[in-house]
């Protein structure tokens, strides 16, 4: 897909989103990553209604009165004792508290699930089957945050097929890290695709996080998050941009107690800072070298990298210009505004 075709459509997406938001209420500027904070979050899926809270709440009323009946029976049988132990009642019943809850999750999953079926076999019938019938052909690969807000498809508006995609916190890239390796050597040598973007979003929890002192919480899961996140934190403590340089200063004797607003310009530019490190850090990773360097390159193996930013409040994307291809390779231009821009959009 060009990107004049993906301007177009993230602009579209944009302004369907905002319009829905402005009339529900809904709070794109929570950061995602909050113990005890309530956040906004949803399902990944473009733009869709999964229907009435009435409706779902009257599939699923009858489960109130049988509250393990979602795991009654798995193939006919009952369910293993790790999962409900008949001699602990008591730790049945408060681990099930929220189960009406659980089951709306799923229902919501199924009807979406449905919709997305009726909707492809009347927009695009035979698509599916063509599709699944053909090898993949993306010309894009998206490393993304993952962030439940952040949708590339929906952004882009872009058909199933159109990016090979991969997400983590904050999304960052690093060699020793196996699952995105993979994904990087697999777009470049086997997809062959002609664009990497790394798209960031302001507003980022795991960002804004590493802006933060290190928790006490020393439990395995946020021991993750924070191993996760440290290379954000140092490119914060080592960061010579004067946004930055001064909210370090502010905060030497005063550390945060609360996460930054999104609008916080040290935080808009740890973003920025952040997503030219994984763009430079996937520009010199061996499986992008080695195609690079190869004497069999042709414009058949040539793609660039670029680092994107998605603006959660407005649904439009922008370039931080910091492009990069294979060598006597001219950057194709961009259509989407840079990232200096973004402030008067």
């Amino acid at each position: 897909m060009p990107f004049s075709r993906l301007l177009n459509s993230s602009y579209t997406a944009a302004t369907a989103i905002v319009r829905s938001n402005s009339s529900n209420g809904k709070n794109l500027c929570s950061h995602g990553l909050v113990t005890g904070r309530q956040t906004s979050t949803r399902v990944k899926s473009p733009g869709r209604s999964f229907g009435s809270s009435t409706q779902v709440h009257s599939a699923f009323s009858h489960l109130s009165a049988r509250p393990h009946s979602l795991l009654t029976r798995v193939n006919g049988t009952l369910p293993s004792s790790k999962f409900v132990k008949a001699s602990d009642s008591s730790r049945a019943k408060s681990t099930c508290t929220h189960q009406k809850e659980f089951a709306l999750d799923i229902e919501r999953l199924f009807h979406g699930n449905q919709e997305f079926v009726a909707r492809m076999q009347k927009d695009h019938p035979g698509f599916l089957v063509k599709s699944a019938n053909e090898a993949q052909k993306p010309s894009l690969m998206i490393l993304t945050c993952a962030d439940s807000r952040v949708d590339e498809q929906a952004m882009f508006s872009a058909p199933l097929g159109t990016a090979f995609t991969t997400s983590n916190i904050a999304n960052q890239f690093e060699e020793s890290d196996a699952p995105t390796n993979a994904v990087l050597g697999f777009a470049v040598n086997a997809l062959r695709v002609r664009h990497i973007i790394v798209l960031a979003h302001y507003g980022c929890g795991g960002v804004a996080n590493s802006m933060m002192p290190v928790p006490s919480d020393k439990s395995f899961a946020m021991k993750s998050v924070q191993d996760w996140i440290d290379p954000v934190r140092k490119i914060y403590q080592t960061s010579d941009r004067p946004e930055i340089v001064a909210h370090r200063e502010m905060t030497k004797m005063t550390p945060l107690t609360e996460l930054p607003d999104i609008h916080d310009p040290a935080f808009r530019a740890l973003v920025e800072e952040n997503l030219k490190a994984t763009v430079r850090k996937i520009a010199a990773s061996k499986a992008v070298q080695e195609v690079y360097n190869s004497s069999e390159i042709d414009d058949k193996v040539n793609f660039f990298v670029h680092g994107w930013i998605y603006d959660m409040e407005t649904g439009k994307v922008f370039d931080l210009g910091v492009s990069v291809g294979p060598p006597g390779c001219e950057v194709p231009a961009s259509p989407f505004p840079l990232v200096a821009q973004a402030k008067g959009a």
